[in-house]
């Protein structure tokens, strides 16, 4: 998320030609050519964009019963990795819900979306199905990237009360000086 703003070619710069770990990122297309062990996408943002899919279209009800049963296939997703981890949950019921889950996930399809917004709403969860419960494959591996925004926050405070940074250089400078205090401070330093 760091190198957002900056594009793909410093992604590779970063990450090399193939992350040797797991990806955690919203749906920004530069992460789609990132190669990586497996990568996670932020189900928060796609709840955020299904919200707006309902809320554009909420009249609608073919659209209505698709978002809800998307919701509810994340929603016990989300639900079943905590209970795992929380030890409410044995190993072998957690796999057979899993992959209920992720075979209700690759069935649910919307046939013929007429509304735009409804068409890259669609099109995006087809490209990305494979990368929608990976937390699930990993136990490590949260659900969401709020993580990292929370990192980056203070910097982008930083950058709108001083508008920003007046050359190429001094961008480079403040995201290398940033990174290194972020880096120290997750450490403890």
């Amino acid at each position: 998320v760091l190198f957002r703003s900056r594009g793909q070619k410093d992604l590779h710069s970063v990450l090399g030609d193939k992350f040797d770990g797991v990806l955690i990122s919203d749906f920004l297309s530069a992460y789609n050519k990132i190669e990586a062990k497996a990568k996670q996408r932020c189900l928060v943002h796609l709840l955020r964009d299904l919200k707006r899919v309902q809320e554009c279209l909420g009249e609608d009800s073919t659209v209505m019963n698709y978002c809800n049963r998307l919701k509810q296939i994340i929603e016990k997703a989300v639900m079943l990795a905590k209970t795992f981890k929380a030890g409410e949950c044995s190993a072998e019921i957690f796999e057979k819900i899993k992959q209920s889950l992720k075979k209700s996930l690759a069935d649910l399809d919307f046939a013929d979306p007429s509304h735009r917004i409804l068409q890259r709403f669609v099109k995006r969860l087809r490209r990305h199905k494979d990368e929608i419960f990976t937390f699930l494959d990993y136990p490590y591996v949260e659900y969401h990237n709020n993580r990292a925004e929370r990192q980056i926050r203070p910097n982008v405070i930083l950058r709108k009360i001083v508008f920003g940074n007046r050359s190429p250089k001094g961008v480079k400078n403040h995201g290398v000086l940033m990174s290194i205090i972020q880096t120290a401070h997750l450490r403890g330093l």
